[in-house]
C-alpha cells in the first residue's frame, strides 16, 4: 500500500484497519506512508487540497521508487 498519511479519503485508521485484516489473512504485504501527502499525491493535476487531493512530488517520487523495488523484486530487474 502506498499511503498518503494526510488522506481525508483514507484516512489512517482505515488503512491501519486493512493491515491488520491483510496481516490476519497471512498475506504477505507493505505499507508505504508518505508523510503531509494526501489523496492523488502521484498525479500532477490534482490541485483541490480543500477536498483533500493534492500532488506532492516528493512523494511521488518515492512511491514511483517503491512500486519500481517492488516489481524488480517480483518481476526482476527494470531495463530502462
Amino acid at each position: 500500500m502506498l499511503h498518503g498519511w494526510e488522506d481525508p479519503i483514507a484516512p489512517p485508521e482505515d488503512v491501519l484497519g486493512m493491515a491488520r485484516e491483510l496481516t490476519a489473512a497471512g498475506a504477505d504485504w507493505q505499507l508505504h506512508a508518505y508523510g503531509h501527502a494526501m489523496h492523488a499525491f502521484t498525479f500532477p493535476g490534482a490541485q483541490m487540497p480543500e477536498r483533500g487531493l493534492q500532488y506532492d512530488a516528493n512523494a511521488a517520487r518515492r512511491a514511483q521508487q517503491a512500486i519500481d523495488g517492488f516489481l524488480a523484486e517480483t518481476l526482476g530487474p527494470i531495463e530502462r
